[in-house]
């Protein structure tokens, strides 16, 4: 009896998954001793969500075919599905003495690794692995992750360019990953908002002001300013839809593309202000329970600029799934040999506050004049560093524009969906704790640095418009949310 490979894959497509177990046993019963029988039932399991019984017939499939590095592979994702990973890591490990080159293996395992903190066996499979897959995006951002996490900052920036130009180079075919997107906008090339499109015009025609892309792209400008137009008509200001049917081949091939990386931010020697009180700053922390505090001046003059001109340059402004303000992350495109100095600079600083705290995320916020900032919330980490690098002269109300924080800290039992997206929970136990806020007014190269457990939000925002007066924020997460310090 030979495996009906066609009528069970049509049976499945057709979602009639009872008929299609029926048909497998009955071939496994026919043929018990032929590993591909049992591996199409184990198939057919998992796509019905029985992962106990797919465990069991992919362990049929490894006693009749020890070597079988599919089945193995796929026994350990299923036996993560049912959280039983020491057994998962197990099978990995396996498949990788059976061949060190099979990606997906290492990837996941890495994962695992990672999980666990096993940092050196982490990046040890993964530099294996980019070696062997060098143009493998979730090979070269995981080690970029891993790299970050160990505080080998200039070696993950490394990692993390390699996988965005590799995601996101123009003429780069596109990919599904995209390690920092919210599920909801779907595939980062194909889905759009008002208020991106009106950015990426806005920046589009600064590169060409200042002679960074060639006067063609007035015709990409040109395509987005109709797709503005329809996109502002069916969704509004702020809604994500799919592009439209007529949106250009032009629109498609620039798209939340690296059409342009600054090569400002490479070479700024010691980054931090040396006549910054930092000591003062970390007793002002202290004293301010449960820790906030600011200081003035915090980047050298040319470190400063240097930053500022690499945000408003390099097209890396790729999430925009809030509401009015779009991301850069470091782990696809912000990746700025910068920004990892002044983290570690930070962590000199103040080794009081973060010797114990390594550097976990970095990101900025960009902000449309005419909509609105983040929204209150506290972060999955230790310790905020937020700055501000756009000049004050955009700003048009010095006493505003820049972060309330209140004094409560985020309940210790709250998950990161709650406090970090449950406004109407947060508003309620901001009321009920009454712990009072500090309102800290927009200050080019201000520097706030606080609990991330507190619940914070932007300030009322009131920019001059213009592409160069868009409010740009930067945030250094250091450490995990409950670390000490």
């Amino acid at each position: 009896m030979a495996i009906p490979r066609k009528k069970i894959q049509h049976l499945v497509a057709q979602g009639n998954i009872a008929k299609a177990i029926t048909l497998c046993r009955r071939t496994c019963r026919a043929k018990p001793g032929n590993p591909s029988a049992w591996e199409a039932l184990a198939n057919v399991l998992i796509a019905a969500g029985d992962f106990e019984a797919a465990a069991k017939s992919l362990g049929r499939v490894i006693e009749l075919q020890p070597d079988k590095i599919t089945a193995r592979y796929n026994l350990a994702i299923t036996y993560s599905r049912l959280n039983r990973t020491d057994e998962a890591m197990e099978q990995l490990l396996k498949v990788i003495e059976l061949d060190q080159h099979y990606t997906p293996a290492v990837v996941l395992l890495a994962e695992y690794y990672r999980g666990v903190s096993c940092y050196t066996e982490a990046i040890g499979l993964l530099i294996i692995g980019a070696a062997e897959n060098p143009d493998n995006i979730r090979i070269n951002w995981l080690l970029g992750m891993c790299l970050q996490d160990t505080g080998e900052l200039e070696q993950a920036a490394t990692a993390f360019s390699r996988a965005c130009h590799l995601m996101r180079d123009c003429g780069q075919q596109a990919q599904d990953f995209h390690p920092t997107h919210d599920p909801e906008l779907g595939d980062t090339f194909k889905h759009t908002a008002a208020h991106k499109l009106r950015h990426d015009i806005e920046q589009f025609e600064y590169l060409i002001r200042k002679g960074l892309l060639p006067d063609t792209y007035a015709e990409v400008v040109a395509d987005y300013r109709k797709e503005l137009a329809i996109q502002e008509m069916a969704n509004g200001p702020m809604g994500i839809s799919a592009f439209s049917p007529t949106a250009t081949s032009r629109i498609k091939d620039t798209y939340n593309r690296l059409v342009y990386k600054s090569s400002h931010g490479r070479d700024c020697g010691t980054p931090l202000n040396p006549t910054v009180d930092w000591q003062a700053a970390v007793s002002d922390y202290r004293r301010n329970q449960p820790g906030v505090t600011y200081v003035d001046g915090l980047l050298q003059p040319d470190a400063l600029t240097e930053l500022y001109k690499f945000c408003l340059e390099s097209t890396i402004w790729y999430d925009f799934r809030h509401d009015g303000y779009l991301g850069a992350y470091t782990d696809d495109g912000f990746d700025c040999p910068l920004l990892f100095r002044i983290a570690e600079s930070l962590r000199s600083a103040m080794p009081e506050l973060l010797r114990d705290h390594p550097v976990r995320y970095i990101w900025a916020y960009q902000y449309d004049q005419q909509l609105n900032g983040i929204g209150m919330h506290a972060d999955a980490a230790a310790v905020n560093v937020n700055f501000w690098i756009t000049p004050d002269s955009a700003n048009l109300d010095p006493d505003s524009g820049g972060l309330v924080v209140h004094l409560a800290e985020a309940p210790r039992d709250w998950d990161f969906d709650k406090y970090n997206n449950d406004h109407v929970a947060i508003e309620r136990f901001l009321e009920k704790q009454n712990a009072g806020s500090m309102r800290i007014p927009y200050r080019r190269n201000r520097a706030v640095i606080f609990n991330s457990d507190l619940f914070h939000k932007t300030d009322q925002i009131h920019f001059r418009e213009g592409f160069e007066n868009r409010r740009i924020n930067i945030t250094m997460l250091f450490g995990d949310r409950y670390g000490s310090d």
